[in-house]
């Protein structure tokens, strides 16, 4: 009988350790997608002197990677099967985790000035398709919690949040007809009922729109002169229309980032391929003004072209970038 009872009890250890297993399998978090070696691409520190680290996260398809304003993590778009999401990498802990999980694509993700949100463009939104948008913008606490509200949506355009004011009242965004062969900047006011207004609208593609650390400037990428070369422009903000544009690039360039003291303006030369990171020593006080382009930095990370969006960042502490390589 002892015996007997000693059996029962094993299989019943037994049992429950199956379940726990199985049920620790269902509920384990989903790894970073991964996809075949010429495909994948790869995160970077990459310094002015040349000198490159990589970051530890696996190899995947990497979109519109994004530094908090601690530095401490990392959010960006990643996609291998149908749709895109949000994930988010501690640089700190060296773990990865899934933000956003919905049916559709999520892009285009920023942080909030306090780090405390990320807002990002999606087409999993209600209230988006409520107002005709095909892709509107929501932000979601930045810890995981809670669920993504609704900010602005543009009828019948993609809309892209693309740059967080630092004093968090406002956010650019870059918005597109559904055959992207238009682009316009515009803002949406975190004040009051959020209104959403353009701010550069034509036939030029403006897109990529930054603000300056201190908020009185947007950088920007557009044709201004209706030859197809797009170059680097800077307006006041939020008179646009009182001064400017500066032409900051002269010979081409996308993918403006402003450093974080204010005083210079990086862009990217190369379309799928950025061969250089360019630098402009720029004033802002007591008005604009801009110094010749200089090449910082060459070597062959992701470009912004066909649609990887601003395809690098830089971290808080102004000394060194976080570029995307394309292959393993």
């Amino acid at each position: 009988m002892r015996l007997k009872k000693f059996f029962l009890g094993l299989l019943a250890i037994l049992v429950v350790q199956a379940i726990s297993c199985r049920q620790a399998k269902v509920k384990a978090p989903s790894s970073l997608p991964t996809v075949a070696s010429g495909m994948a691409r790869t995160l970077w520190w990459v310094y002015p002197d040349g000198r490159e680290e990589a970051i530890q996260a696996p190899p995947s398809v990497y979109y519109f990677p994004k530094i908090s304003p601690d530095g401490k993590k990392i959010v960006v778009t990643t996609a291998a099967g149908r749709d895109r999401d949000l994930w988010i990498l501690d640089l700190v802990q060296g773990t990865s985790s899934r933000f956003t999980s919905y049916v559709g694509d999520e892009n285009q993700p920023i942080w909030s000035p306090d780090g405390q949100r990320i807002a990002f463009s999606s087409t999993a939104s209600l209230e988006t398709n409520f107002t005709g948008g095909i892709a509107g913008i929501v932000w979601k606490d930045a810890n995981g919690t809670g669920e993504a509200k609704f900010l602005g949506s543009s009828r019948g355009k993609w809309l892209f949040p693309l740059s967080w004011n630092r004093d968090g009242k406002a956010i650019l965004t870059m918005e597109s007809a559904p055959d992207f062969q238009n682009f316009d900047i515009g803002m949406i006011s975190l004040e009051g009922n959020r209104p959403y207004t353009l701010l550069f609208k034509g036939k030029l593609h403006e897109i990529q729109p930054q603000f300056s650390p201190d908020g009185r400037w947007v950088a920007y990428c557009a044709d201004e002169s209706g030859t197809g070369v797009k170059n680097i422009y800077v307006h006041p903000f939020p008179d646009v229309d009182k001064g400017g544009p500066w032409q900051i690039s002269t010979d081409g360039g996308d993918s403006p980032r402003w450093s974080p003291d204010g005083k210079k303006l990086y862009y990217l030369i190369g379309a799928n391929v950025a061969e250089a990171v360019m630098a402009v020593e720029v004033e802002t006080e007591p008005a604009f003004s801009h110094g010749v382009p200089k090449v910082i930095l060459r070597g062959r990370y992701l470009g912004s072209l066909p649609n990887n969006g601003i395809p690098y960042d830089i971290h808080p502490d102004g000394q060194r970038f976080l570029m995307i390589k394309q292959g393993t």
